[in-house]
């Protein structure tokens, strides 16, 4: 479940993200006067759906798992890749890959948010065809470490000496390796910021406060 919000008097529309259909939305009737209660984030259910109308009818959830409680810094990564996941990925377009790994994330982020937060964000980036290419410039010419490069929207990189992203965070990026792991992120936020066209994603400055925060104690 990535994320839900009220529809009439006692019913809830919940947005899910699933291996079948990528990103959908249901309807879940009286689900707020139910002794059920809410779908909660971070756990993965069985969905059975009904009815014609334009929205589903959520008519079974079963968890398949225990859910994946976070906390702090983890419980607002999560609740940063949900919202992103609502802005970037179109209705009914299945990504199973993307799926999985998503599942997988999960009770990763407890131990290594930040690591895991890039491996998202760029996965997410990949299925959405959004990511640059990161083993060769625009020019076909291999990304070397010790080069600075500018990004060309709908090119790629090139070589300048002015470039804001280095060489050697690029390789680093493409081989999931730690090191550069501050250019590495903003090489995410800047590829995620272009295609959110100025979305402002709540979550991603609470995070942002709650790191500050957590600096300063």
């Amino acid at each position: 479940m990535l994320h839900q919000y009220a529809y009439g008097d006692s019913s809830r529309i919940i947005e899910l993200f699933s291996a079948e259909r990528g990103r959908t939305a249901v309807i879940a009737k009286g689900i707020r006067q139910s002794k059920r209660g809410n779908l909660v984030p971070f756990q993965h259910y069985r969905v059975q759906v009904g009815g014609r109308g334009e929205l589903p009818i959520l008519q079974q959830a079963e968890p398949l798992s225990r859910a994946t409680w976070l906390s702090g810094e983890a419980s607002m990564a999560g609740l940063y890749l949900n919202e992103l996941f609502l802005h970037l990925l179109p209705r009914d377009d299945p990504h199973p890959e993307l799926f999985q790994a998503y599942l997988q994330s999960l009770p990763e982020l407890a131990t290594s948010t930040a690591s895991t937060l890039r491996h998202l964000e760029w996965r997410l980036l990949v299925a959405m065809g959004y990511a640059p290419d990161l083993a060769r410039d625009a020019h076909g010419l291999s990304i070397e470490p010790d080069r600075r490069y500018l990004l060309e929207p709908h090119q790629g990189f090139v070589q300048s000496a002015e470039g804001a992203w280095s060489g050697a965070g690029l390789i680093a990026l493409r081989a999931g390796s730690e090191s550069a792991a501050g250019e590495q992120r903003r090489l995410l936020r800047h590829l995620l910021g272009l295609h959110l066209e100025g979305k402002q994603l709540k979550s991603w400055g609470m995070l942002h406060a709650l790191r500050e925060l957590t600096r300063g104690a």
